[in-house]
């Protein structure tokens, strides 16, 4: 059962906090320009642009009413801080970010094979490494 309103998938926040983190506290202008030219189809996660752009839920006027404590709650969620967790807190969080990814493209993470896991895993692990670097980085202040 689910409650509430929908939410953009886990594909959907990385791109989201992707494209934020590319251009900066404009970037809310910058995507809603980008949707509006079409030039969004030019960005990386452009296909999970189009989806939260396209979804009756979301869209244009959803992104404006996106408070800035709900975008960082979901950067919390995807990101590292390794000097704080443990190689199997790590583990897990990567299976977890992986097997939500592959159910967001209609997978069931547990009857897939190792080999069709694989991608997913990469992804996952790559997705929150960039999330862990960017934010060392605005640690350091750079």
């Amino acid at each position: 059962m689910t409650t509430g309103k929908p939410t953009p998938t886990i594909a959907q926040w990385i791109a989201l906090l992707d494209f934020r983190d590319r251009y900066g506290r404009t970037w809310k202008d910058a995507l809603w320009t980008k949707w509006g030219n079409g030039q969004d189809h030019y960005e990386p996660h452009a296909a999970d642009l189009h989806a939260v752009r396209n979804h009756a839920d979301f869209g244009p006027s959803w992104l404006h009413g996106l408070k800035p404590d709900l975008l960082q709650r979901q950067r919390e969620r995807f990101t590292l801080t390794l000097a704080h967790r443990d190689d199997n807190t790590v583990r897990a969080e990567q299976e977890a970010v992986a097997s939500a990814l592959a159910n967001d493209d209609g997978h069931k993470w547990a009857d897939m094979t190792p080999e069709a896991q694989a991608p997913y895993t990469r992804k996952a692990t790559l997705a929150m490494l960039a999330l862990s670097n960017l934010r060392y980085q605005r640690e350091q202040g750079r």
